[in-house]
């Protein structure tokens, strides 16, 4: 989601190395396609453009909100996910085990903010 990524591997073989490289940045290309509020293609966007349907989401998509949503608690507010312009709703039916989740989370997007 624009951020710079690096990977150090260490492995038995060349082939082995470059095997897991190409598998850990087919996954942070899997997360950005998931999440980024930058790419209209994004499910985060696409979610916000369902023009108020309810819809269910993708295991990935519940975990980053979740975890957004866990590190306003630990921070008391400082990093807040937020919602930049209310109208439409999202149903978030199970969590990554199974639960059944009420929870509630609105806007035509979500922002994150940490203020430095």
């Amino acid at each position: 989601m624009g951020g710079e990524v690096s990977i150090r591997l260490y492995a038995a073989s060349q082939a082995q190395a470059e095997q897991a490289a190409t598998a850990a940045f087919a996954r942070f290309a899997e997360v950005e396609q998931v999440g980024s509020d930058y790419r209209p293609s994004s499910e985060l966007n696409q979610l916000c453009a369902s023009g108020g349907a309810w819809r269910p989401i993708s295991a990935d998509l519940h975990r980053l909100l979740s975890q957004a949503e866990r590190m306003q608690g630990l921070t008391a507010g400082a990093f807040r996910i937020a919602p930049y312009l209310v109208g439409d709703l999202a149903y978030y039916t199970s969590d990554v085990n199974g639960d059944g989740q009420g929870r509630l989370y609105g806007g035509a997007g979500i922002r994150a903010n940490l203020p430095f």
